[in-house]
């Protein structure tokens, strides 16, 4: 029988000798797995920049919305729930009648 990995990488431990008879879920070999484990780390690493970037995105846009309605203290709210309405009624859950109402 011929054995092909489905990924690349450097065997660091094999789990028998050749001709042994192994059963199903016996360790054959194990790869060096920092390549993945770098590549796994910086992949968390740009999601948290991206949650960061949207987060400081979403505070630039708390600004201007309070600058644009001239500071008023409820305006931001009503913005907001506006837009939470709109995206529900974009969605279905709510009906289109009252996602329209703004203040």
């Amino acid at each position: 029988m011929t054995i092909v990995p489905e990924i690349e990488g450097r065997i660091v431990e094999v789990g028998g000798v050749e001709n042994q008879y192994v059963e199903k879920g016996h360790l054959l070999f194990r790869l060096d797995d920092t390549q993945y484990q770098v590549r796994g780390a910086q992949a968390q690493a740009e999601v948290a920049s991206a949650r960061l970037d949207v987060e400081r995105l979403k505070g630039g846009l708390r600004q201007v919305r309070v600058r644009s309605t001239g500071g008023r203290p409820g305006a931001e709210l009503r913005a907001d729930t506006f837009d939470r309405q709109d995206a529900l009624q974009k969605r279905g859950v709510v009906a289109q009648s009252v996602s329209t109402k703004r203040g």
